[in-house]
């Protein structure tokens, strides 16, 4: 899990840590009204019920995701497809993604492997972020 900790500056911050292939490290980020969480290679949950789905918008640069993500407040997550093609059957029926394809959601997520596909993000609660910084 990466944790955005806070939006002032960007800075990594090492050594990384490896652990059954997870990579865990902070990183700072300026350009968002919000402040998220990143988790690594995963996607919606494909037998999770999708009703909670807000919408799906295609070809997005992963700024332009936090854009609109920021400017809705019933957005709670999303995943960012990094992968040209990504097939999900859903209880929506087959859904296809390719790269820059972001599915913004509502409600808690439901997380399954996407291993290589797909990143989440979940916006963390205004009560939560860190005002120290």
């Amino acid at each position: 899990m990466l944790r955005v900790i806070n939006k002032q500056e960007i800075n990594m911050k090492g050594p990384f840590a490896f652990a059954l292939g997870i990579c865990a490290f902070s990183l700072s980020i300026n350009i968002f009204a919000a402040e998220y969480e990143f988790f690594p290679n995963v996607a919606e949950y494909q037998h999770s019920h999708w009703t909670n789905l807000v919408k799906i918008e295609r070809r997005l640069t992963l700024e332009d995701a936090f854009a609109i993500a920021d400017k809705d407040s019933s957005i709670n997550y999303f995943f960012f497809v990094k992968r040209v093609i990504y097939h999900l059957n859903t209880p929506r029926g087959l859904l296809e993604f390719g790269y820059g394809d972001v599915a913004f959601f509502s409600g808690e997520p439901r997380w399954g492997s996407a291993y290589r596909a797909a990143d989440g993000y979940v916006k963390k609660p205004q009560a939560l972020i860190d005002t120290k910084n």
